[in-house]
This record gives structure tokens, sequence and C-alpha cells, in this order.
């Protein structure tokens, strides 16, 4: 199976972390203080995009909470990043 070519662009630019999924690219929005992330949730009616809304904001306000309460600032963040892990985990 080939790699589209708009997938190896996006990993080639920095864009698409192996590894990461939706829930961590929220959490990484939502420490750095450098710019924000948009998620459009879009379905038909009762489809359960309010629910899964709410877990969007749940896994961000998660991340700022694992930081104040481990007395972490987003520079330590940053460089647990680097290393591979996520303080979030």
């Amino acid at each position: 199976m080939q790699i589209p070519n708009f997938i190896q662009t996006a990993y080639e630019y920095g864009l698409m972390i192996l590894g990461w999924c939706l829930k961590d690219y929220v959490q990484d929005a939502a420490i750095r203080k450098d710019g924000f992330e948009v998620i459009l949730v879009d379905g038909v009616q009762r489809s359960g995009k309010s629910n899964f809304s709410i877990q969007i904001a749940a896994w961000a306000k998660h991340a700022t909470l694992c930081l104040k309460l481990n007395n972490k600032t987003e520079a330590d963040y940053l460089e647990e990043k680097k290393s591979g892990i996520l303080p979030m985990d």
C-alpha cells in the first residue's frame, strides 16, 4: 500500500508525528502557548458529536492539570516531548 502524497508531505514538515493520535495533538496544543488546534466535529443529528466534543475538551483539561499538579512548565513539557516522554501518560 502506498502512502498518499499529502500524508508524506505532512510528515516531512513535522505536522504529523508517528504514533500520535488525536488525543496527543489536542494535549500538545493545550500545553503549548504558541498556537491552537481546530477540530471540526461533523455528523448527523444524534450521532454523538456533543459527547465527542466534551471528550476532546477533557483531554485538553487533563493535560494542563497534569502539568500543574506535577509543577512543570511548558519548557519542561517540550523537553520531555523531545525525549519521547509525554507527561499525560
